[in-house]
């Protein structure tokens, strides 16, 4: 067995024990509920209307194997789908938070180029949002290190982030997936990472907005709207759509949304 890494809070007595289970015979989400025992964060996240709720309590089933979101910028999609995906590491749920890493550029006009360094450094760029968000929930939920635990988190590997292009031929097992920005998945997209869902308690919360479609061709055809419209009717499926009006980042969002489709 490879180096095992520490987490925030365990101490030798625990890694010994750790790395004992690891090496026996045992399944991948009982070795990583044995990390997150002694990884321990607060997630104290309230939610801000009855919209937010209702889609945080579908993330949280975990009979329901996909969840989609279709709604403006600011409504906090991608927050709760992480505070989900912290809830099911948290109470051993899921072994592990995979986030499909959008690589889409706003515009033919600000592409930046080839970027330098190995698979890695080309993906950092992409994570920085979802890096910060993470950092976030982690301190409105009261942890004075949630800088640390973030680290920790990623660096351990119970939150990993990978490409598309990457994802066919792979099943991901008691895996929390998200496909953020996924108004600019195609079709055949949408339904290669959808069907990546593995064993065990996987599932999948595919968010978007299909009114900032940045790639050519499939403004009314992506694989958010194919997919809203193919699944919605499915039991194991959940469907969740905001407006402008539920806007809880930023009121002057609502207004600015609304003068600029007027």
């Amino acid at each position: 067995m490879g180096k095992t890494k520490h987490l925030a809070g365990i101490d030798e007595a625990d890694m010994a024990y750790i790395t004992e289970k690891f090496e026996a015979k045992t399944t991948p989400i009982n070795a990583y509920a044995r990390q997150l025992k002694s990884l321990t964060f607060k997630l104290e996240i309230k939610c801000k209307n009855s919209k937010q709720k209702k889609f945080l309590a579908n993330l949280k089933d975990i009979d329901k194997k996909i969840n989609i979101c279709d709604s403006p910028a600011g409504v906090g999609k991608s927050l709760l789908a992480l505070t989900a995906g912290l809830y099911h590491l948290k109470n051993g749920n899921c072994s592990k938070v995979i986030v499909i890493v959008p690589t889409i550029e706003a515009s033919d006009d600000t592409k930046i180029g080839l970027l330098p360094g190995g698979i890695e450094d080309k993906i950092y760029p992409y994570t920085i949002c979802t890096r910060t968000t993470i950092e976030k929930i982690l301190k409105i939920s009261g942890n004075v290190a949630y800088k640390e635990i973030a680290s920790q988190l990623i660096n351990s590997g119970l939150i990993e982030f990978e490409l598309l292009s990457f994802a066919r031929g792979r099943n991901y097992d008691d895996a929390f997936i998200i496909l953020d920005e996924a108004e600019n998945l195609s079709e055949k997209e949408a339904l290669l990472l959808l069907s990546r869902i593995g064993e065990g308690n996987s599932k999948v919360a595919m968010i978007g907005d299909r009114q900032q479609t940045d790639r050519k061709g499939i403004k009314n055809s992506s694989g958010l709207v194919i997919a809203i419209e193919k699944l919605k009717k499915l039991e194991e499926v959940t469907v969740d759509e905001f407006s402008n009006e539920d806007i809880v980042r930023n009121p002057f969002l609502t207004k600015l949304l609304n003068a600029w489709n007027a």
